[in-house]
């Protein structure tokens, strides 16, 4: 049986929740458009599962401040104000984000303020929640390659959005694997103009994953990775949505400092991206492997690590699924690793309330300074930080509670903020310069295949891509890919004690079978959304066990696979 899906619970409303916003102290070095800090943003969120009403916008600000988001293409806008050192949470209209694959959409997310201001974007779901550090425009780049995680679940998919924040802007695409009438390996072209939003979903094929695939543009853009629903590592339940907006290759790096995960006991899982051809990333000064353009490497990491590379890299650190480590307080996220050179020398880092009871901040620090760095005030005790390798920087673990906190220090330093809670995690960094450490971007052109993707696929002549008039009401027309959720399925805990079936074919029958064949039920509906409550034809419960389910139409069979019913 293929690995099973994460049990979405029925939880109370979230409300309030301020989820890590790195905010370096303004100075000189600081100024619109310096790192993560801006005046101007356009942004948007990768299609995910059930983000629909969860996504908000957190932004802060170190002085009194006020602006405005808006969401042109549906006519949606809100203006704020910011007190100096707090942070404001602006919700976001329901299903205003991307759903089509392959589809020109108006749904760029426009933040705009008086003075530079640190956003996140973050859907947040109970048991599904993750979010990013947002850049500012002036911070985009226009070389990039896409970032995330392989689709382990045949139906929750790997995907990348990018969003356009100048008219007349030309995406060049070059996918790591063939999505619907794009091979992989051969680019194809997307025209843009301010506030659009192009999608890619991978289409739910299981494996497949569009970490690789080269993002370049005449203009500068903002890139997301994300996947709908991802395990980490692939096997291992339950999935959570993971998203992080990707930064430019002319921000890589080629030094970084790790510390694993708080409570997790068996480590992290990490992706190294590379650039360039002949790229050797070293861990703790053991050369691990050489990479191509491209390629990006995966591995676990369950100590302080220093990771570095001849030429420039990407490194992501991924929170792993709960069972990986029989950790019920843990769930999969994606966290972008500033490189060394990236490191501010203070930050405003605001913690999620009560839904998140396990809060952390991972702090790299070098070694010579351990102890002067402070939280809220006080030095983070040194006795707290271990040496990263054999290198001049160490680090630690930090315990905070549910609230903003202040971390100060005499020279750069590292922060990477987490949390926990039951089958659910959200991780990011604390903030970041992202001043450019290359010069000149490298070229970019498809001379490698990616780490455990398809090497040969059929050529194609891809189509104009199609611009949608975007609405915050999804269209009735069934364009997007069916999703099946909890399975596992416990009644006790799943959103309205059904399975989901989701973007359900018009007039189609969802029939549900013992693994012996016998029918247990049948249902059969207009759609969009069908549910099954676990019960048979007669209403009483189904036993625990595993299920075969059947969607078809006519004497056609759109859908099978199987669930897995627990109580």
């Amino acid at each position: 049986m293929k690995s099973m899906k994460k049990k979405i619970f029925s939880l109370g409303l979230f409300l309030g929740f301020v989820l890590l916003v790195g905010l370096p102290r303004f100075s000189p070095a600081f100024g619109a458009g310096a790192g993560n800090l801006g005046t101007d943003f356009w942004l948007t969120f990768p299609n995910s599962v059930l983000n629909a009403g969860q996504l908000q916008l957190l932004i802060s600000c170190g002085v009194n401040t006020s602006g405005t988001v808006q969401v042109p293409g549906v006519a949606f806008s809100m203006p704020f104000t910011i007190p100096a050192g707090t942070t404001v949470t602006i919700p976001l209209g329901n299903n205003c984000f991307p759903l089509l694959s392959d589809a020109v959409t108006q749904l760029g997310i426009h933040v705009t303020s008086l003075d530079p201001v640190a956003v996140t974007g973050f859907n947040y779901q109970p048991l599904a929640t993750d979010g990013y550090l947002a850049l500012p425009t002036a911070s985009e780049g226009t070389s990039y390659i896409a970032l995330a995680y392989k689709d382990d679940l045949d139906s929750y998919p790997s995907e990348f959005a990018v969003a356009a924040s100048q008219n007349a802007t030309t995406l060049t695409i070059t996918p790591s694997i063939t999505v619907g009438i794009h091979p992989a390996g051969v680019a194809y072209t997307v025209s843009m103009n301010q506030g659009d939003v192009y999608q890619l979903v991978d289409g739910g094929a299981y494996g497949s994953d569009l970490s690789g695939s080269i993002i370049t543009s005449n203009q500068p853009v903002g890139v997301w990775g994300a996947v709908y629903c991802a395990q980490v590592p692939p096997g291992y339940f339950y999935c959570n949505y993971i998203v992080e907006q990707l930064w430019p290759i002319s921000m890589w790096g080629t030094e970084f400092y790790t510390v694993p995960l708080a409570t997790r006991a068996n480590g992290d899982t990490f992706r190294f991206l590379a650039a360039q051809n002949g790229t050797v990333v070293s861990v703790n000064g053991t050369p691990m492997v050489t990479l191509s353009q491209d390629q990006y490497y995966e591995t676990t990491l369950s100590t302080l690590s220093q990771i570095t590379a001849n030429n420039p890299i990407y490194v992501m650190q991924y929170s792993n699924s709960n069972t990986y480590d029989n950790d019920t307080y843990a769930d999969p996220s994606m966290i972008s690793i500033p490189p060394a050179v990236e490191y501010a020398t203070s930050y405003l880092v605001s913690i999620p309330t009560s839904d998140f009871p396990e809060n952390y901040e991972n702090v790299t620090v070098p070694t010579a300074d351990v102890g002067l760095v402070t939280l809220d005030g006080a030095a983070i005790p040194a006795a707290l930080f271990n040496p990263i390798g054999a290198s001049a920087y160490s680090g630690a673990a930090v315990s905070v509670t549910a609230a903003s906190h202040q971390l100060s220090g005499p020279v750069s330093f590292g922060v990477v903020a987490y949390g926990f809670s039951t089958t659910d995690a959200y991780g990011y960094p604390g903030g970041l310069l992202l001043q450019p450490v290359i010069a000149g971007t490298p070229t970019l052109s498809p001379t490698s295949t990616p780490t455990l993707t398809p090497t040969n696929s059929p050529t194609a002549t891809p189509s104009p891509t199609p611009t949608v008039t975007a609405t915050c009401t999804p269209s009735a027309t069934p364009t997007c890919e069916m999703h099946i959720w909890p399975n596992p399925y416990n009644p006790k805990y799943a959103v309205n004690q059904s399975v989901k079936f989701d973007c359900f074919p018009a007039n189609a029958t969802l029939a549900i079978y013992t693994l012996s064949g016998e029918l247990v039920n049948q249902i059969t509906s207009s759609g969009p959304l069908v549910q099954w409550f676990g019960v048979n034809q007669q209403g009483a419960p189904v036993a625990p066990g595993v299920y075969y389910y059947v969607v078809e139409s006519g004497n056609q069979v759109l859908r099978k696979g199987k669930l897995l019913v627990m109580r």
